[in-house]
């Protein structure tokens, strides 16, 4: 029986030729990664430690006055858009929910002309799961994945923020 290096010849000739070509890609995966907020997150002014507990599952803001909490998500050297869904959980220590309301602040490449996403959620009353707010690039902006996001929260006495979520697409490979 005769087999024809036809095969062989064109499969090598398409594998030396994906090898020497530059306009290889790398391949893009979807990830999802969890942080808890005392990894990603700081009060916006020194000194509100005292009332803004950090604690080994959330930050818990167990003052009386509401305090500013920022949220920091990272993104891909050189400004390219690769967020597809933010998301920050609140717990609620209180008998009644809570309205906590937030911007995602998006910088664009460069880091400048910022986008701004305001949202309100109410939290439920304490005993409860926890609540999520999220961002997605389909639903509040157009498509558009985010570049840079950071998401700014006044967080009302007795509210926590436990955890972030986001979904983004990374490179494997070049």
């Amino acid at each position: 029986m005769f087999k024809s290096p036809v095969p062989v010849i064109v499969l090598s000739c398409a594998a030396v030729t994906a090898l020497a070509s530059p306009t290889l890609r790398a391949v893009e995966i979807e990830r999802q990664e969890v942080r808890l907020s005392t990894d990603v997150c700081q009060p916006s002014r020194p000194g509100v430690d005292s009332t803004f507990r950090r604690r080994p599952l959330a930050m818990q803001n167990e003052g009386t006055s509401t305090v500013f909490l920022t949220c920091a998500f990272g993104g891909v050297f050189n400004g390219v858009p690769s967020q597809k869904t933010l998301s920050v959980g609140f717990t609620n220590a209180n008998a009644a929910p809570v309205t906590v309301n937030c911007t995602l602040v998006d910088a664009q490449a460069g880091v400048i002309n910022p986008e701004f996403f305001p949202k309100s959620i109410s939290v439920a009353a304490a005993g409860s799961p926890v609540t999520l707010m999220q961002w997605s690039a389909v639903a509040d902006n157009g498509g558009v994945e985010f570049t840079y996001p950071a998401v700014s929260c006044a967080i009302p006495a007795g509210i926590g923020v436990q955890v972030t979520l986001h979904t983004f697409d990374e490179e494997i490979g070049s």
